[in-house]
């Protein structure tokens, strides 16, 4: 074979070797792959799920609908009074930890990117779910909202500008479920094998699911 033949045989299978992993590519579903992806975030005080909001979201987590101008949902759950009052004193932590009580479920929406979220974080782990496990996951989620006897959200509170809204709550509070073991039961939900009994804090969290997710962040 020529040199001039060879070059051209090179040149003709590298071009199909191209169209070929072009082709594979073009073939991804990329609204799939960005749909599976959540966060586990926790800065301190609460601990959260980080959600992207899109047009698939909102219909698998219905009060997203009232949050679709922003780009992520941060989901938190936990003691009614003692959530929406920021740094409850000593009565109100008393009262969350002891005494079995109505809960609600926040959601915070926001337009940082998920890097900047993460700057004010403890810990922050991104997981990637199969579209069955994050259809479980927001299933939980979803199912977590308390309604009006007309189906609609109770609504507790918001602030000034909308952007953090605390909802009613199905579930109740109190010291062996707390915010941290919230969110292992959603990933439970999902099929996320989280072989820790107990989780009651932010750090039995981290230690229980960190291993399951690519860790972002971690003070």
């Amino acid at each position: 074979m020529s040199k001039k033949s060879f070059l051209l045989k090179y040149a003709v299978l590298l071009s199909l070797f191209i169209f070929s992993a072009v082709s594979s590519t073009a073939d991804v579903n990329t609204d799939d792959i960005q749909a599976g992806t959540f966060y586990v975030v926790n800065n301190g005080l609460h601990t959260g799920i980080v959600i992207r909001i899109t047009d698939e979201t909102i219909r698998k987590i219905s009060v997203l609908s009232e949050f679709r101008q922003f780009a992520y949902a941060d989901f938190g759950w936990g003691d009614a009074d003692y959530y929406q009052a920021g740094t409850g004193g000593i009565y109100l932590t008393l009262k969350a930890l002891f005494v079995p009580s109505s809960s609600t479920v926040r959601v915070h929406g926001t337009d940082m990117s998920v890097d900047s979220i993460t700057k004010y974080c403890i810990y922050s782990i991104r997981f990637t779910a199969s579209s069955a496990q994050f259809d479980r996951i927001c299933s939980f989620i979803n199912g977590s909202f308390k309604h009006d006897n007309s189906g609609m959200f109770i609504k507790l509170s918001s602030n000034g500008s909308g952007n953090t809204v605390f909802y009613k709550s199905v579930y109740s509070y109190h010291l062996f479920n707390t915010c941290n073991t919230w969110i292992a039961s959603a990933l439970k939900k999902g099929d996320f094998r989280i072989s820790k009994k107990i989780i009651i804090t932010a750090d039995d969290l981290y230690e229980a699911v960190s291993p399951l997710g690519e860790i972002i962040k971690q003070n």
